[in-house]
């Protein structure tokens, strides 16, 4: 046994999802300013592989790129379409879909399109963390 090895701190305990890998994150959102306060955070928690400014980019980077989760900010109904073909991939990743509305109709129409969770943009502060860490755990 190697005990020379660093201890492993709760942050990054985070990092790693259960295969011991880092979280590979991809961010699509129109406002790209919504994430540039949480930034470091992410890039020193996850490793953010991607980002892009539609889902139809989303779509065509998670090809390229094959992130555990898609933080895809405002999805309207129209791009539902392009959610379906992220969880249609052959390594679907999880999605994470960011509202700005506290809507519960909207969360309820976004994870009948397959998303695997909703969160509104004011929840996204307090609980993203724990979120993406839940939503990396092995189905």
């Amino acid at each position: 046994m190697n005990n020379n090895l660093p201890p492993i701190s709760s942050t990054t305990a985070g990092v790693f999802a259960s295969s011991s890998r880092a979280i590979r994150l991809l961010i699509a959102n129109d406002e790209n300013k919504f994430f540039d306060g949480f930034r470091p955070e992410l890039d020193s928690e996850f490793e953010v592989v991607a980002t892009a400014r539609t889902s139809e980019e989303a779509l065509r980077r998670a090809l390229d790129h094959k992130p555990d989760i898609i933080l895809l900010g405002n999805c309207p109904p129209g791009e539902a379409a392009n959610l379906r073909r992220m969880k249609a991939l052959p390594r679907p990743p999880k999605v994470l879909v960011l509202s700005d509305r506290d809507c519960d109709e909207f969360c309820s129409d976004i994870l009948a399109a397959g998303a695997d969770a909703c969160l509104s943009k004011s929840e996204f502060p307090s609980k993203w963390r724990s979120l993406i860490r839940h939503l990396a755990l092995p189905s």
